[in-house]
């Protein structure tokens, strides 16, 4: 978890360097363990709001597997929701519009997740990352 937690202080230690400048807010854009990668980083609330405009994952897992199913993310995302459920940085979250963070995620159902699949199916692997 330490380590963790030095590497996303380090990533988010390099987004505001080129807004140095300005008052500028970025668009965090990941895809799979990067979509929940960048609202790991966002946990500094302060920060994110200062210098995020929008979060925008594509293919990530949001929520936790089934208590049944190995957790690819070692209790990672599990975890994230806990401190930072849902879109908290969101006008939804917030009593102000100002500062304000979106979110967009992008999901496909074109693999479709399938419990009952072979396991290193496809349908299966689909099932354990993102049910």
């Amino acid at each position: 978890v330490a380590q963790r937690q030095q590497s996303i202080r380090a990533t988010s230690g390099l987004i505001p360097s080129p807004l140095t400048s300005t008052d500028a807010r970025v668009v965090l854009l990941g895809h799979s363990a990067g979509g929940w990668l960048a609202r790991a980083i966002c946990l500094d609330e302060e920060w994110a709001r200062k210098h995020v405009r929008a979060i925008v994952s594509l293919g990530a897992p949001q929520l936790g597997p089934p208590p049944d199913v190995a957790d690819q993310t070692r209790g990672t995302v599990t975890n994230l929701n806990l401190r930072a459920p849902g879109a908290f940085l969101s006008s939804a979250g917030s009593s102000s519009l100002v500062n304000s963070v979106a979110y967009v995620t992008v999901a496909s159902g074109r693999i479709v997740g399938d419990a009952s699949a072979p396991p290193g199916s496809t349908a299966r692997t689909a099932y354990n990352s993102y049910k």
